[in-house]
């Protein structure tokens, strides 16, 4: 090489170096940070029961064993859950609960899952390859049991019902789910479920209610939705046609009829799938059925990827479909819903889509979903099973089970979603992956108006955000913090106490959840309705607070949680001058409820 082409050759470096330092440059000037905020509406209620929205399917082959005797659910075969998953799953809440789950999809019969001793039931071949023919212990009667230790009321279980019977020639698919007599067992499911003890037997034949007192359950359950099928417009059952879905009405409309003359009262939704244009949900929707009002709601199931498929597509698909199915008196119940994972996916997709990065898309669709007026519930995909694809709980080896991040968005969410969520206006620049938006919030307020609890969704993976919350003068800030975690592929969340700047901005990370709990400071959180209420004066306080009554073992926390006095065993009156100006809560050992003063 000659000193000119060496020279040459050094000065394309340099000018090379300089492009990419410019566009590093660049690139740090546009990912840096950015800016969004949420605007509250504390009149408008968006939804009046939102705490529906963090429902979940349950699998109904939770308490069997796999080929190699290893039990694939949360419960053994006796019935108890397994002490390794009974820590991550005990304490876990629920406000909704789908059942079967893929069980329908392999001909559960729920006759064969009741009856005492539960070793006597006769085996189910439900498992597929995963495992053998065997009794189902944990079954129906079972189920309920755990839905009422959950706290879950009857009216909030939604059922899945068989719909193929076994004697008609079907897909292979629909084959492997059909059931004997699929009508007569579906309304005698009403029957069993609903019907009261007391010789009425309105199915005629066996009486059912008598069946389920001796199996130890005398009251009825007073089960309220049931929908048919799971998916039936998927290409192995009927096919999202015209024809599909009128073969799909056929076929159910005689079960339909059957149940609501054991139970008029119970609810019927259907499956839809796609557009509101598509032909499955057109024919839905100008149905018989529907027009005679035998049909209380529709059922969709999505289940998105970034940026592909993305929670901003789902979006505008459901958001009209909701809305159509109003016009048409119907409710909207999201039967299920989980990030994507594509069919025959490695263990790393499967995962990834229970880890951070879909945990953050799940954060992100709830928040959206809390937005829609016509989204009754929500049920994420799926429990009971840590061995399936969709593994919210990880067996790491037998008896060792630890929650992934989706799970454990669900256990930090859960509490913050109170009563009914509030309309909100998001305003948020497109992200660096081109969606519209980077930045999705949604607010939750008690039924009293004296909390509100505001979720933030930062699902940018390069931009940082400052946030800041309008419409929520008057109240207090009482906690804020931040879930996180090391990248998109991790099992680990982090739980963080954050402030905000002098602006009363708050910092976003790429792909974190903000969470902010804000109270009413001029009110009394009335906890516990009835008891006698507590009055604080002067509020706000000057150096002296007084109580209307003796208040003992005192304990006053500032908005961040801190503990500021302590030690007070008993006092009518009490000195805060010690208390910064602020808002401030008042535990006493002797009362329930805790109290809001302000110091100024």
């Amino acid at each position: 090489m000659s000193v000119y082409d060496k020279y040459q050759a050094w000065v394309n470096i340099y000018s090379m170096r300089k492009i990419i330092i410019v566009i590093l440059a660049f690139q740090s000037t546009v990912y840096a940070q950015s800016s969004s905020s949420t605007t509250i509406d504390t009149t408008i209620t968006i939804n009046s029961n939102s705490s529906l929205l963090f429902g979940i399917t349950f699998d109904c082959r939770t308490s069997m064993l796999d080929n190699m005797s290893n039990p694939v659910g949360y419960y053994d075969v006796n019935g108890t859950i397994i002490p390794g998953l009974n820590a991550v799953f005990s304490n876990f809440q629920m406000s909704s609960l789908r059942y079967p789950a893929n069980g329908i999809q392999k001909g559960f019969n729920w006759k064969k899952s009741i009856g005492l001793p539960a070793s006597s039931r006769p085996p189910q071949d439900i498992l597929g390859a995963i495992g053998p023919p065997q009794p189902v212990i944990f079954g129906f009667d079972e189920f309920m049991a755990m839905t009422a230790s959950k706290g879950v009321l009857p009216q909030d279980v939604q059922i899945m019902v068989p719909i193929y019977d076994s004697a008609i020639i079907w897909t292979s698919t629909q084959q492997t789910a059909s059931v004997p007599n699929a009508l007569q067992l579906v309304a005698d499911w009403v029957e069993y479920a609903n019907a009261p003890n007391d010789n009425s037997n309105p199915g005629g034949g066996i009486d059912w209610a008598v069946v389920r007192a001796t199996n130890g359950h005398s009251l009825p359950y007073g089960i309220k939705i049931w929908n048919m099928g799971n998916e039936p417009w998927a290409s192995g059952e009927f096919g999202n046609t015209v024809a599909g879905c009128n073969n799909y009405l056929s076929t159910i409309t005689p079960m339909i009829d059957a149940m609501l003359l054991i139970d008029s009262t119970i609810q019927i939704t259907l499956a839809t799938v796609g557009a509101v244009t598509s032909n499955w949900n057109t024919t839905i929707m100008n149905s018989v059925l529907v027009a005679q009002g035998k049909i209380y709601g529709i059922s969709p199931h999505y289940f998105p990827t970034e940026p592909t498929n993305s929670v901003f597509n789902v979006a505008n698909v459901l958001s009209v479909l909701s809305n159509t199915a109003q016009t048409y008196g119907l409710v909207t119940i999201l039967g299920d819903y989980a990030p994507n994972i594509p069919i025959a996916a490695n263990q790393a997709t499967q995962d990834s889509a229970m880890q951070w990065g879909g945990a953050n898309l799940s954060a992100d669709l709830l928040m959206m979903v809390s937005q829609l007026q016509n989204v009754e519930r929500v049920n994420f995909w799926t429990y009971g099973i840590p061995v399936a694809v969709y593994h919210p709980v990880r067996v790491n080896f037998p008896g060792n089970y630890t929650l992934m991040p989706v799970a454990r968005l669900y256990e930090e969410l859960f509490p913050v979603v109170l009563d009914r969520s509030l309309s909100v206006t998001n305003s948020s620049p497109v992200a660096s992956d081109g969606i519209p938006y980077s930045v999705r919030a949604g607010a939750f307020a008690s039924n009293d108006l004296l909390s509100v609890n505001v979720v933030a969704v930062n699902r940018d993976k390069l931009i940082t955000h400052t946030f800041h919350v309008y419409g929520i003068s008057g109240f207090s800030l009482l906690s804020a913090s931040l879930l996180n975690s090391p990248n998109l592929s991790s099992d680990v969340v982090t739980s963080t106490s954050v402030a905000a700047d002098v602006n009363g901005d708050f910092t976003i990370p790429p792909m974190g959840v903000l969470i902010l709990k804000y109270a009413n400071p001029l009110s009394v959180w009335d906890t516990n309705p009835g008891a006698p209420v507590i009055g604080i004066y002067p509020n706000p306080a000057g150096e002296v607070i007084s109580f209307t009554e003796e208040l003992h073992d005192i304990s006053i926390f500032n908005v961040l949680g801190q503990l500021m006095i302590t030690g007070i065993k008993s006092a009518k009156e009490l000195s805060v001058a010690i208390l910064p100006e602020g808002s401030y809560f008042i535990r006493s050992a002797n009362h329930s409820d805790m109290f809001v003063v302000q110091r100024r």
